[in-house]
C-alpha cells in the first residue's frame, strides 16, 4: 500500500491483512513500514484514510536518538473537532528524560477571526527541571475597523528555548515577547494601541520591560487644499513600566 509511483516506490505498507472503504479508509494488520524497501519499522495495526477530508486518528511516531535525551519516541494523535477548529495531543517518551506532554489547538470561527495556541510540560529527570511553555496567537477583525493581532508568550523555566528549541534564532532569543495590537488605518493616516510586556530569559539578568500602553497616530504626507503646502504628523503617547 502506497501513494508512490515507479517499481520502488519511496515508501510504502507490506501488509498481512488489508479491509479497505474505497473512498474513506484502509484497516490493515501486521503490516511492515519499508522506504526504499528497506523495513523500518512493524506495526500490528495501522488506519489510512483514503479521502482528502480530515479525520482524526494517530499520525506517524517520530523515533531517534540524541547524545541528551536519548531514545525517543514521538506520538501524536490528531483530532479534527470540526470544520472550523482541530487539535493535536502528544506525549513523547524521552529516554533520559522523561515524559513530555503537548496540546496544539487551531481555530477559525469566521474568515476574520483565527488562532492557535501550544503548551508542552515536561518534569526532566536529567536536571530536575520542570520545563513549560505556553504560546497563543489570535488575530480578529473588530467593529468599526479595528484590526487585533494578539500573542501571548510564557515559559516557566529560562532555558526552555536553548534547551528543546532546534531553531537557531528561538535557542538564542533573549526574551519572552508578549503583546496586544489594536490598528484602525483611514485614507491617509494610522491608530496604532499596543500593550506589550518583554521578560528576559537569561538566568543573570531579570530584565522586564513593558508598555501599557502605548498610543501612536500618524498622518501621511497630505496636501492642505489648493495650496502648495503639505503636512504630515506623528504624535505618541506611552506608559512605561
Amino acid at each position: 500500500m502506497t501513494t508512490c509511483k515507479g517499481e520502488l516506490p519511496d515508501w510504502l505498507f507490506s501488509v498481512d491483512e488489508m479491509d479497505v472503504a474505497l473512498g474513506d479508509r484502509a484497516f490493515f494488520k501486521g503490516a511492515t513500514f519499508k522506504i526504499r524497501n528497506i523495513p523500518i519499522i512493524h506495526l500490528p495495526v495501522g488506519y489510512v484514510p483514503l479521502d482528502n477530508d480530515r479525520k482524526s486518528g494517530f499520525l506517524m511516531p517520530d523515533i531517534g536518538s540524541s547524545n541528551l535525551d536519548g531514545t525517543f519516541v514521538n506520538n501524536s494523535y490528531y483530532w479534527a473537532i470540526d470544520d472550523q477548529s482541530d487539535a493535536t495531543f502528544s506525549i513523547d517518551y524521552l529516554e533520559n528524560r522523561g515524559v513530555r506532554g503537548g496540546v496544539e489547538y487551531r481555530y477559525t470561527p469566521s474568515k476574520t477571526t483565527a488562532g492557535e495556541l501550544r503548551t508542552t510540560i515536561l518534569d526532566d529527570d536529567l536536571t530536575d527541571n520542570l520545563f513549560w511553555k505556553f504560546d497563543m496567537l489570535h488575530k480578529q477583525l473588530l467593529p468599526y475597523n479595528f484590526k487585533l493581532d494578539a500573542k501571548l508568550d510564557l515559559v516557566g523555566n529560562n532555558n526552555f528555548s536553548k534547551t528543546f528549541n532546534s531553531n537557531t534564532n528561538n535557542r538564542t532569543r533573549r526574551s519572552t515577547d508578549s503583546f496586544a495590537l489594536i490598528t484602525k488605518s483611514w485614507d491617509n493616516s494610522t491608530l496604532d494601541i499596543l500593550t506589550r510586556l518583554r521578560n528576559s530569559t537569561q538566568d543573570n539578568r531579570d530584565d522586564t520591560f513593558g508598555m501599557l500602553p502605548k498610543i501612536t497616530h500618524k498622518v501621511q504626507r497630505t496636501q492642505i487644499g489648493a495650496s502648495p503646502i503639505y503636512y504630515n504628523q506623528e504624535a505618541s503617547l506611552g506608559i512605561f513600566r
